[in-house]
């Protein structure tokens, strides 16, 4: 794909020379580094002084800026590929404000040109933090996507293999949170560290946390000890998935990311059946069919996911929202089907006894072909037959046996815990 140079400075003087020109944008379209320096961009400019080169361009359909200090390379080997900041469906991202806003883009490529720190705050994401807002007063989430080319001379998309020749990363967290690319802008993390994996390790996510929360308990003390309390039970199990998970990477009997993350998922959902302060109610394996159009898909699985609870009205953006993410999963999986683990906590406060009632459900699946056809079609009015098979497990949350050891959990998932908030969804229910 042709990048189109639209504004080259180099010490704020507009650089003309069709050399310097086209050295830029061949490093831009091969995804190569570039060495900022007078050779590199056709002679001084403004002589005896430090000058930053600033290039405005359009790649991959999006607009860029990429600012380098004198002697500074500028990384072309990550490019974004999607910038959102928001929460759900209140998101900006490049077609309705970073578009027309490249400093932001600069600022978070500086990110990785120096591997240093990225915060996801109002002050480094919105041009006017008091009116730009999308969610006054509401946390949000920063999403970025990117690839990063590990073989320039192979190409992306086209002639390049997925994992040899180049990744594509992505990255979510909460507002006020930060993370930083490893050397060559490989993968962004959280400063903490922590498990990789799903949204952490690369664009292929195949775990999510659900949280069902009623209405009427929202701002309930219990409810926020209890989604803690949830939150430090999935991080735990999510660490020890991860370090299962590198230990077989090293033996070699896990190999590519399909596989890695597949194996994350499995440990994760036999954490559930293992974890002493869960006590497990079923586990089954049951087939899901329907036979509707693909756009309706997403709200149908979860109504059959959740027809016995007590529950009468969902929202159902958040599992749209997941079914997309599926879909790029399965997209960048090639000719491998992953695995999908989504665990539903569903919230209850029990007035007579005071405390919160936790009653977990998950499911954990391969992409069979019909969630494939899904996919290609989802847009599609008419009616498809789909039919998933999965293992459903039921559990129960006994704050009781937890409470004597919440300390040690937490301290145990800690590395986790970043994994666990970046993907989590929150979807309204009401009884």
């Amino acid at each position: 794909m042709s990048a189109v140079i639209t504004s080259l400075k180099y010490g704020d003087v507009s650089v003309t020379d069709a050399g310097a020109l086209q050295r830029v944008q061949t490093c831009i379209e091969n995804y190569t580094p570039f060495l900022v320096n007078n050779k590199s961009m056709g002679g001084d400019t403004v002589p005896g002084k430090l000058k930053h080169m600033v290039v405005d361009y359009t790649f991959n359909g999006l607009t860029m800026r990429r600012k380098a200090a004198e002697d500074q390379t500028v990384n072309f080997a990550v490019s974004i590929l999607k910038l959102k900041y928001g929460m759900e469906d209140k998101f900006l991202d490049y077609d309705n404000y970073y578009g027309s806003r490249p400093q932001f883009i600069q600022a978070v490529y500086k990110a990785i040109d120096m591997k240093s720190p990225f915060a996801a705050t109002n002050q480094n994401l919105l041009a006017n933090p008091g009116q730009d807002d999308p969610t006054p007063g509401k946390g949000k989430r920063l999403i970025i996507d990117c690839i990063h080319v590990i073989n320039p001379g192979r190409g992306y998309p086209q002639t390049g293999t997925k994992d040899q020749d180049y990744q594509v990363l992505s990255f979510e967290t909460q507002e006020n949170g930060k993370f930083f690319f490893n050397t060559a802008g490989s993968v962004p993390q959280s400063e903490s560290g922590g498990a990789g994996g799903g949204t952490g390790g690369g664009g292929d996510q195949n775990i999510w946390y659900v949280d069902l929360v009623p209405a009427f308990i929202r701002s309930d003390p219990l409810l926020r000890q209890a989604q803690e309390d949830m939150k430090s039970t999935w991080a735990l199990a999510a660490n020890r998935a991860e370090q299962t998970t590198k230990a077989r990477v090293g033996s070699g009997e896990v190999k590519d990311r399909n596989d890695q993350n597949a194996y994350r998922a499995k440990v994760c959902s036999y954490g559930i059946k293992s974890t002493p302060w869960l006590g497990l109610i079923s586990d089954t394996t049951q087939p899901m069919k329907f036979n509707q159009p693909a756009k309706d898909f997403h709200k149908s699985i979860i109504n059959a996911a959740v027809a016995d609870w007590p529950v009468k009205l969902l929202e159902h953006s958040q599992w749209e929202k997941i079914l997309e993410k599926m879909g790029d999963t399965i997209k960048l999986a090639g000719t491998s089907r992953p695995t999908f683990l989504i665990v539903m906590t569903l919230y209850q406060k029990d007035d007579l006894a005071n405390i919160m009632r936790v009653y977990i459900r998950a499911f954990y699946f391969p992409c069979e072909e019909d969630l494939s056809k899904l996919v290609a079609n989802k847009s599609r009015a008419e009616n498809i037959d789909i039919s998933v098979t999965c293992q459903r497990i039921d559990a129960e949350f006994d704050s009781r046996v937890f409470s004597d050891m919440r300390g040690r959990v937490k301290e145990a998932g800690a590395d986790g815990r970043n994994f666990v908030e970046a993907n989590t969804v929150r979807v309204d229910v009401f009884d």
